[in-house]
């Protein structure tokens, strides 16, 4: 099957269902906004003509991040989203025009659920060329002991959560000990107009992007520190980025030079992808970004890092990676890259 005839090949929605459960870290992941011993994830099973099969909602316990919650997605696909699709043949491309603002992730997951359902039926889209995707990694601080596990499982790039208190030498420490690893770091707009010069500080210890040092309202601060910006370096847009048109204001307005897209944020990876289409018009890099995400939703994630043609490393690692335990097939790596498994079960 090619890939947009699978974006457009009807289902057949008979029935569903709505679960959540936990998914326990290994260890404890906390940053400047996240405190995480363990994670709620939202289920989705579908009831289609070719069988049933299950999506996952990349939402968090809080809003912090964005307005939906597991709660609140879990709800509006009970009341709502699914009630109105059952007894209806849906295509993605079709699904795709009937998210609502606010509903973003929500949609996200039933399309993940349909996506299932037909690869598990036709088999992976067969692509124009293989592209392959390197596994990345998301630590919580810039310690070698946080490092370590994922320099030895062969990930060439790490992310680390950072903060205003973040040191210089925390950092170059790490680019010393593991000089072969290229290390990147996330602020999660931690960082104030006022902690500019340790975010350049940072940024010139050796890192290759920054994604989102300052508030998304901050321009100005970013601004400065992409004109600071080495040719090789990129600051990236994570929090800034939560629509289409959103995405292409912050970089236009030279507010960022690149972009952490996550689909499930827009509303899944069918709509995801005229925002690649747009970033590769206009020269823009971008990298996908993860939310924790199951072993369903890793693989979907290295799908689409795939078939968007993402230009860099992101935050695709298999879901043991964090977690002690999760429902579904996963990602596997060999020689750092993704691999992804034949089915979802």
């Amino acid at each position: 099957m090619q890939l947009e005839e699978l974006f457009q090949k009807p289902l057949f929605i008979k029935g569903f269902e709505v679960s959540q459960i936990s998914c326990k870290f290994r260890n404890s992941f906390k940053s400047t906004k996240l405190d995480l011993d363990e994670r709620p994830l939202t289920l989705l099973k579908l009831v289609t003509n070719v069988g049933e099969s299950w999506g996952e909602c990349a939402a968090l316990a809080t809003p912090f991040y964005t307005d939906e919650t597991a709660d609140s997605c879990a709800e509006r696909l009970r009341e709502n989203l699914l009630p109105e699709l059952v007894g209806n043949s849906v295509s993605i491309a079709k699904l795709s025009t009937l998210v609502t603002a606010g509903n973003e992730m929500g949609f996200a997951a039933v399309e993940s659920a349909m996506l299932t359902a037909l690869i598990n039926a036709h088999g992976w889209p067969q692509l124009d060329s293989d592209r392959e995707v390197f596994a990345g990694a998301v630590v919580s601080e810039a310690a070698a002991e946080r490092v370590l596990p994922a320099v030895n499982a062969g990930y060439r790039r790490i992310k680390i959560k950072v903060n205003p208190a973040t040191t210089v030498e925390s950092i170059q420490n790490l680019i010393e000990l593991f000089p072969n690893i290229q290390f990147d770091a996330d602020g999660n707009e931690s960082f104030t107009a006022d902690d500019y010069s340790q975010a350049l500080a940072l940024l010139n210890a050796g890192l290759t992007v920054f994604e989102q040092p300052f508030e998304r309202d901050n321009l100005d601060s970013a601004q400065k520190l992409v004109e600071a910006c080495s040719y090789t370096q990129r600051v990236c847009a994570d929090e800034a980025a939560i629509s289409i048109e959103a995405t292409m204001h912050v970089l236009s307005a030279g507010a960022a030079n690149s972009v952490s897209l996550k689909p499930s944020r827009l509303g899944g990876i069918y709509r995801a992808l005229k925002l690649t289409n747009e970033l590769h018009a206009a020269g823009y890099d971008f990298l996908v970004g993860g939310m924790f995400e199951a072993g369903l939703g890793r693989s979907l994630l290295a799908w689409f890092a795939e078939i968007g043609q993402a230009p860099l490393v992101g935050d695709i690692a298999p879901a043991s990676f964090h977690f002690e335990d999760q429902p579904f097939s996963d990602l596997s790596i060999e020689h750092g890259r993704c691999v992804l498994p034949e089915i979802f079960c």
